[in-house]
C-alpha cells in the first residue's frame, strides 16, 4: 500500500516509526520547520528530522488551504492517507479529492475531541481512554469511525501514557497501511462529543489551599515529564519555582494547603486535609532529582510562597 504520512509532533513520530518498520511511507507532510531556542534558530521538527534521516520525500506545507500544496500532495499517487497530529485543519477542497484518509485520534470518541486528549482525561480522573482511527471530514474529529481500542490508565502519567497510546496506535494503523479495505466507518454520536482545547502552563500549577490532594496528583500526572506541574516556595531570595514530577498520594492527614517534611520525604497537603509525598522534584535553576537530593541541598525551611 502506497501511503502518504501527515504529522508533526514526537507522538505522531513515535507511531510513524512503528508503521515503517514493516511499510514505509510515499512522503510524509508535516509542518514548516520553525525557529526555536534563545537565538531563534531553524530547527527541524521531529517529522522533518525523521524523513531526513531515512530519506522519504518530505512535504512542509504552510497552509494545505494553499491549491499549490494540494496538487502537489494528492500528484503523488497514494492509495492511502494517514494523518496523526498533523496540526492543520485538511480543507474540504483536499478531503473531496484524496483517496481514503484516516486519522488517529488519541481517545475514545466522540469523547475529547481536540487538541490535548492524552492529558485532559487525566486532568478528568478518567479510568480508561483509547485510540480510535476514523475517516477524516470538515468538522474536527467528527468522521464515522474505523477502529478503536481501550486503554485502562492507573496511575500512568502523561508521558506513560502517551507510550501506551502510540502502541495501540500503530496496531490500529498497521493494517491499512499493509493493505487492508478501509470500511465506511460507523457514525458518531455527535451529542456525546466533548472538546478539549490546548493546554497553559498555567494549568499546571498547584494551588494546595484550594486544590485536593487528587486533583494535585492528576495534575502532576498530567504534565508529567513535561513542562512538569509546579509551585513556589519561599526563599530568601524570594519564590522560587518547584517542579513536581513525580508523586504519590499519601495516606494521613497534616496542615491543610502546607508542606512537611522529615530526613527524607515531603508531603504537600491539599485543601482537604490528604497528602501528596513528593518523590521527584527540579528546583528552579536544577536539574531534577529525587526529593532526598533536593533536601540535602535545600536547608531553608519550606514554606509555600
Amino acid at each position: 500500500m502506497a501511503y502518504v504520512y501527515f504529522g508533526s509532533d514526537p507522538f505522531s513520530r513515535a507511531v510513524l516509526e512503528g508503521l515503517a518498520e514493516r511499510v514505509e511511507p510515499l512522503a510524509v507532510v508535516t509542518q514548516p520547520d520553525r525557529p526555536s531556542g534563545r537565538k531563534q534558530k531553524i530547527q527541524p521538527g521531529p517529522l522533518s528530522s525523521l524523513a531526513a534521516q531515512r530519506g522519504w520525500d518530505l512535504i512542509q506545507p504552510e497552509s494545505l488551504k494553499v491549491p499549490e500544496h494540494q496538487e502537489q500532495i494528492l500528484g503523488l499517487g497514494a492509495d492511502l492517507m494517514i494523518v496523526v497530529s498533523f496540526g492543520q485543519i485538511i480543507p474540504r477542497a483536499f478531503i473531496d479529492r484524496a483517496p481514503d484518509l484516516i486519522n488517529g485520534h488519541a481517545s475514545l470518541l466522540p469523547e475529547y475531541r481536540g487538541a490535548s486528549p492524552i492529558q485532559s482525561v487525566i486532568l478528568d480522573g478518567k479510568v480508561e481512554t483509547g485510540m480510535t482511527i476514523m475517516r477524516i471530514v470538515p468538522a474536527l474529529d467528527a468522521g464515522p469511525m474505523i477502529r478503536s481500542e481501550e486503554v485502562k490508565i492507573g496511575r500512568m502519567n502523561h508521558g506513560e501514557l502517551c507510550q501506551a497510546l502510540i502502541a495501540s496506535a500503530i496496531r490500529l494503523l498497521l493494517p491499512f497501511a499493509e493493505g487492508a479495505k478501509v470500511p465506511p466507518g460507523e457514525e458518531q454520536d455527535h451529542e456525546k462529543s466533548t472538546h478539549c482545547g490546548k493546554l497553559t502552563k498555567a494549568q499546571a500549577e498547584l494551588h494546595p489551599k484550594a486544590m485536593s490532594a487528587d486533583e494535585m496528583d492528576r495534575i502532576v500526572r498530567a504534565f508529567s515529564p513535561a513542562p512538569g506541574a509546579f509551585l513556589h516556595l519561599q526563599t530568601g531570595k524570594g519564590p522560587k519555582r518547584l517542579k513536581v514530577l513525580k508523586a504519590e498520594p499519601f495516606e494521613g492527614s497534616g496542615g491543610k494547603g502546607s508542606l512537611s517534611k522529615s530526613d527524607s520525604s515531603v508531603i504537600l497537603w491539599g485543601c482537604d486535609g490528604n497528602g501528596l509525598e513528593l518523590h521527584q522534584v527540579q528546583f528552579e535553576g536544577k536539574g531534577a532529582m529525587a526529593v532526598e537530593a533536593f533536601l540535602n541541598g535545600f536547608q531553608e525551611e519550606l514554606v509555600l510562597a
